[in-house]
């Protein structure tokens, strides 16, 4: 599913999947194309399921060290974009405030797994 099918969508579902890029069996690879990969294993996995349901599906991949991929970064803009509009905040002002949550929530993930 590409992302311009999804603006008429109510309703967005993030998954978020924290990977380790420094791990034995993905040395060859660089951190980008590992996080690539792992976003476009989300997709195939959830597209078709979330599509069915008329829902927008984002997969936001970090690795364990808070490296975003590269659809996390775009995701956060526009959130932070929608979410100035709405508040009438500033636009760097809802950048923080929605980097800051994404940082919460991968901290959260990240301590659980330990």
């Amino acid at each position: 599913m590409n992302n311009n099918a999804c603006h008429g969508c109510q309703t967005t579902v993030f998954v978020i999947k924290v990977t380790e890029v420094e791990g034995a069996s993905q040395r060859s690879l660089s951190s980008e194309k590992i996080l690539a990969w792992h976003k476009q294993e989300k997709k195939t996995k959830y597209s078709a399921h979330y599509e069915w349901q008329r829902k927008c599906f984002t997969p936001l991949v970090f690795s364990v060290n808070g490296l975003p991929g590269k659809e996390c970064n775009a995701t956060s803009k526009q959130l932070a974009s929608l979410l100035a509009t709405k508040w009438r905040w500033t636009y760097s002002e809802d950048c923080g405030f929605v980097k800051s949550c994404l940082l919460v929530a991968l901290v959260r993930s990240a301590s659980q797994c330990l």
